[in-house]
């Protein structure tokens, strides 16, 4: 069976983006990007990503965590408000490349 691998990477800049307009159509909370201190992203033992934030959000929370799946809805959600068709049905994973994170999309041809 033949098999497309698509690899989509986002700058630091697109994905702190991405997490602001995740968090406030799934939290319903605003998120100002010039509130982030730092990103930490991690693949170990999963992917995960905190965001550690300047002032508390108005739940009084100073860090923002996601877990791998978050992180695929994540830029999912970016790209698809960039006007980016993303296919449905393919499996979509999270890997390194290059030294940054990539979402990754696998589709079988047949």
């Amino acid at each position: 069976m033949g098999r497309e691998y698509r690899s989509i990477v986002l700058s630091e800049n697109e994905f702190e983006a991405a997490v602001t307009l995740y968090y406030e159509q799934t939290k319903g909370t605003l998120v100002d990007p010039n509130n982030i201190k730092a990103l930490k992203l991690t693949d170990q033992p999963e992917f995960a990503c905190a965001i550690d934030l300047i002032e508390p959000l108005l739940s009084g929370k100073t860090q923002i965590n996601l877990a791998a799946a978050d992180i695929v809805e994540v830029m999912q959600r970016f790209i698809r408000s960039k006007g980016h068709p993303l296919p449905r049905r393919g499996r979509k994973s999270l890997a390194w490349m290059n030294g940054q994170l990539s979402l990754l999309i696998e589709l079988d041809w047949f």
